[in-house]
């Protein structure tokens, strides 16, 4: 949002917009070594969340989950993205305590995107140690093993996009074109992908 563009430090960038059900939107601004929780509820100005808990980390990624009171996100640690699950604290005045974060899984490396799929897994975009390239999982948030989802090729995968009961979306690039993809039927893990939407970012509402 531009309101929060005004606001961004030099050298920083936002988080793709994250919405709850009440129709907050939450993104984080983050540079190198830090960060900051900027949090807009329906009908107010922009606030930084009082306390954050990743205010010393880059962070790549960030999701609020549909309850609003757990947070995952990818946040670089020495070097490498971490995916993490935090909780979202609110007081009685208003203001919020998002911390306590801790990683979910050591199963992936080099995660580049993730959503909420339902309460308990999450939808990543990652590298597990036997893939050359970066491919979606379905993550437990319990630390259980991951698991692949669908087969085919999907050119260079950038985003995803999840919600209970309903299709994973895959934003890619192929042949220098942006693409959108889903699995052929997304009841089977191993379901073909395929590639029928040009467009990218694909995103649920909250």
């Amino acid at each position: 949002p531009a309101r929060l563009l005004l606001n961004a430090r030099r050298g920083a960038r936002f988080t793709a917009p994250s919405w709850s059900r009440d129709g907050t939107l939450w993104t984080v601004e983050s540079k190198a070594d830090q960060s900051r929780l900027w949090v807009r509820r329906r009908g107010k100005p922009p606030v930084l969340a009082a306390h954050w808990g990743l205010s010393g980390r880059q962070i790549l990624a960030f999701r609020v989950a549909r309850d609003g009171v757990r947070a995952a996100v990818i946040v670089r640690i020495d070097g490498r993205p971490q995916i993490q699950i935090g909780r979202i604290a609110y007081a009685p005045d208003g203001s919020l305590d998002v911390g306590s974060f801790l990683p979910v899984s050591s199963e992936l490396q080099d995660a580049i995107d993730l959503a909420w799929r339902d309460y308990g897994t999450l939808a990543v975009l990652g590298r597990a140690k036997r893939d050359a390239f970066s491919l979606p999982y379905l993550m437990p948030v319990s630390g259980s093993a991951i698991t692949s989802l669908g087969v085919g090729a999907l050119g260079e995968p950038r985003t995803i996009a999840a919600a209970p009961g309903a299709p994973v979306l895959i934003g890619t690039r192929s042949n220098g074109k942006d693409q959108v993809c889903r699995q052929r039927s997304a009841d089977k893990s191993f379901s073909q992908w395929f590639c029928p939407t040009p467009a990218r970012d694909p995103n649920y509402p909250g």
